[in-house]
């Protein structure tokens, strides 16, 4: 017997491709750098790598969608850039609030962007455009 793809059940995969993307991230910019890779460098050549690793996961596994690539992959990048943007905007904006430790800002960053990112995937990211049916 075959069970329901319940949103839960997408949520759960989005999010292990997404730890699982982190990790990978975190370990390879490490090695990076301990090679003597600038750690800005290392940073940003390893999250580029990353991009169609994730879109590719979150494509087929966690969304599990047919939306064509054409159609998907520039959305997935826009909610990318969306991501990267908060990433920098939030602190920025949270900056003045000294009393808000720099750990707990980025936290709230990881669980904002992570929201954000899950909600544009599911609604648009990785929904099929609506094709009305064609008349004989």
């Amino acid at each position: 017997m075959l069970r329901a793809d319940t949103g839960l059940h997408r949520f759960a995969r989005f999010f292990f491709v997404g730890v699982g993307s982190a990790m990978g991230y975190i370990l390879i910019a490490t090695a990076l750098t301990h090679a003597g890779v600038e750690p800005w460098l290392a940073s940003g050549l390893t999250y580029f790598a990353f991009i169609p690793v994730a879109y590719a996961l979150q494509r087929s596994y966690a969304f599990r969608s047919d939306t064509r690539h054409r159609d998907a992959l520039p959305r997935y990048l826009l909610v990318q850039a969306a991501g990267q943007t908060l990433s920098v905007l939030l602190p920025y904006l949270l900056a003045p609030f000294e009393s808000i430790p720099p750990f707990a800002v980025f936290v709230g960053v990881v669980i904002t962007v992570g929201v954000v990112s899950y909600v544009a995937m599911s609604v648009w990211t990785f929904k099929a455009r609506f094709s009305p049916p064609t008349e004989q």
